[in-house]
């Protein structure tokens, strides 16, 4: 085999193994809702200005959901920035994953010091857990969710603050869907740089 066939060959694969990599990243920064969040102007609840994702809650929920590009039979993770302010109890921000709509879904939120997760199905709760978990916020914070078959895992500037795991039958998933979303309650935030790894 000659050097120039090898050479020719090694960037072949190079170029192809660069395209599935980025084939495979999904990014949104909200300047042009690339992929079609929900949106609630005349009550200005969800809306994007200034390139943010802003939810502004005043007790109820405020959420923004989207269809995103990913496939669940391989592991995935999702995260996005968020800014907040005064966390407290009943003042959290979160990620949904496994949206179906307004009434099933998967959600891990972030307090002041704590985090809980909850599965509703049916507009019922079908789990809930919460643990105390303390990390420095500053201004902004990550949010992270990890999916890898039959486990969750939620991540608060990158570190690990809970994980649902479940038993599975064969052929069951724990995410059926690819609809996520962003939560916020009792407070305004705005989200920012969100992104899918696969």
């Amino acid at each position: 085999m000659s050097n120039t066939f090898r050479r020719v060959t090694f960037f072949v694969t190079l170029f192809i193994s660069c395209l599935s990599m980025s084939a495979q990243i999904a990014t949104e920064n909200f300047s042009d809702n690339r992929m079609g969040w929900t949106q609630r102007e005349k009550g200005k609840e969800i809306v994007i200005k200034r390139g943010k994702l802003c939810l502004d809650s005043k007790g109820k929920a405020a959420i923004s959901t989207c269809f995103a590009p990913m496939d669940l039979n391989k592991p995935f993770s999702i995260s996005v920035e968020v800014e907040a302010k005064k966390l407290a109890p009943n003042h959290t921000v979160g990620m949904m994953v496994d949206v179906e709509d307004e009434y099933n879904f998967i959600l891990f939120q972030f307090a002041g010091n704590q985090v809980s997760f909850c599965r509703i199905i049916n507009e019922r709760l079908e789990g809930y857990r919460e643990t105390d978990f303390r990390v420095r916020t500053g201004r902004k914070m990550t949010l992270t969710v990890e999916y890898d078959s039959n486990r969750l895992t939620f991540l608060v500037n990158g570190k690990k603050a809970m994980e649902y795991q479940k038993h599975l039958k064969a052929g069951e998933s724990l995410v059926g869907t690819t609809g996520v979303g962003l939560y916020a309650r009792g407070i305004s935030a705005e989200f920012d740089n969100f992104e899918i790894n696969q």
